[in-house]
């Protein structure tokens, strides 16, 4: 029987199907069950293979789901943007004093300046979420970096994190979002450590 979703069906690949028919079955108006269940019948599509596919889609959703279930709230996110600005600054400005109080001059005090400015954030970030997945604020609020999948972020992953940082307005995104700038471009999510 032909409806409205018969096409749309037809364009999935049998894993889809198969997601759409077990797993996310109650995000699906009947009608497009219907064409779905009809595209797996002239697809002949093995029922032993059906239900691997189903147990893994049922497997990945619950780990999903309990990755969710830890992640950091907004406030524990603004506590740590916080806590990391405080010490990002505090550290700028003691390398900018010590430049001064060493009377460094020309050229190269606005060249350390520049490089301290937006080197720093590579450093501090780029190096305590790779090696230790927190940064200090991170581990004072018991939260940790993964990748959306739970496992350990890459150095490639936590460098696009390190870099979306400078986008504008990046530090506040998450607060009108489960994830912000830096979380969704780098596929990571902060989540509360296991106790």
């Amino acid at each position: 029987m032909k409806n409205q979703f018969t096409k749309v069906m037809a364009d999935k690949t049998n894993e889809e199907l198969i997601e759409i028919v077990t797993v996310d079955k109650n995000k699906y108006q009947a009608e497009a069950l219907e064409a779905a269940i009809a595209e797996i019948s002239f697809r002949n599509i093995d029922t032993v293979k059906m239900e691997a596919v189903a147990k893994k889609f049922t497997k990945a959703k619950a780990e999903s789901d309990s990755l969710e279930a830890v992640w950091a709230s907004s406030a524990t996110r603004f506590a740590n943007c916080v806590i990391d600005s405080v010490i990002f600054f505090f550290v700028f400005f003691f390398f900018v004093n010590m430049i001064t109080f060493f009377r460094f001059s020309g050229l190269g005090n606005g060249i350390v300046s520049w490089t301290l400015l937006f080197g720093w954030p590579f450093f501090y970030y780029g190096f305590m979420e790779y090696h230790f997945q927190k940064t200090f604020a991170k581990m004072m609020t018991r939260t940790t970096v993964l990748m959306t999948d739970g496992t350990k972020p890459s150095k490639k992953d936590i460098f696009i994190r390190t870099i979306c940082r400078l986008i504008p307005f990046d530090n506040f995104s998450y607060l009108f979002a489960k994830s912000g700038f830096h979380d969704k471009f780098s596929n990571t999510i902060v989540v509360k450590d296991a106790r």
